[in-house]
């Protein structure tokens, strides 16, 4: 009876092999936090201090562009790249609110007559071949080099797309405005030259990321574009010039220069 209880008590309590009770087993001890960052120095203020481009690590290497035009063969970092198709439709659409749209007969065998008119029709998504988009059939590639054709077809874009950005501006209220921001429809370069100033400075800045002021003399090219084209006299079918006319003549100016067509 005393071994069965004994045995019994050995089951309950784990004893050792010589029969006695075994002892607990002590618990871990707790695992310290980490501690906690350091404050971030929000108060002492920090310091630059100007390097010599030439020190660093050593002499400067030969054949590396350098920074002054003069040193480098008059170019400073890469060179220019013309846009392509795609870049030029968002160019236009930034810079005017509109792009090359126009009327366009497309062939279709599902139609009467074969063909139908668009009236509406994005000029640089149909002749986007043309301007060197590739079409993954005859070419992979985009072709970026100027041509004569892209010359010409920028042009095209353009007439029309300032023609009707300028339109389309004046419809609006002057606050919202694109194109004639800092000039009303009526104003003239012998009324109000200041104006006309103003707005081409911020043209020059919408359009070629350019920043001038009413005053600088760079202005005076599209000025005097901006004068001839808002007084020409009427000749024949063609009616006398009006400041709008002055401003679709600028704008020709802006979207066809270099200025705009390159990054």
């Amino acid at each position: 009876m005393r071994t069965h209880l004994a045995l019994l008590s050995c089951a309950v309590l784990s004893c050792g092999p010589g029969g006695s009770t075994a002892p607990p087993t002590p618990p871990a001890p707790p695992v310290p936090p980490p501690p906690a960052p350091p404050p971030r120095d929000n108060i002492t203020p920090g310091a630059a201090r100007g390097v010599d481009p030439g020190t660093v690590g050593g002499a400067r290497p030969t054949g590396l562009p350098l920074g002054n035009p003069e040193m480098n063969d008059g170019h400073v970092g890469r060179a220019p790249r013309r846009l392509d198709v795609r870049q030029l439709h968002e160019a236009l659409l930034n810079a005017l609110g509109v792009s090359w749209t126009d009327t366009r007969t497309i062939a279709s065998a599902e139609v009467p007559g074969g063909s139908y008119r668009d009236e509406n029709a994005d000029m640089l998504h149909a002749l986007a071949a043309t301007l060197g988009q590739p079409d993954y059939q005859n070419s992979t590639a985009e072709a970026l080099d100027p041509s004569p054709t892209f010359s010409k077809l920028v042009g095209d874009a353009a007439r029309k797309a300032c023609r009707d950005g300028v339109v389309a501006d004046l419809a609006r209220p002057q606050a919202s405005r694109i194109l004639l921001r800092h000039a009303t429809e009526r104003d003239t370069a012998a009324a109000n030259e200041a104006a006309v100033r103003a707005n081409l400075a911020y043209l020059t800045l919408r359009f070629w990321a350019r920043s001038l002021r009413p005053t600088d003399g760079e202005l005076g090219p599209l000025l005097r574009l901006f004068t001839q084209a808002s007084t020409a006299p009427a000749e024949g079918m063609r009616a006398a010039g009006t400041p709008a006319d002055g401003w679709r003549a600028v704008c020709i100016a802006l979207v066809t220069d270099n200025q705009f067509l390159t990054y």
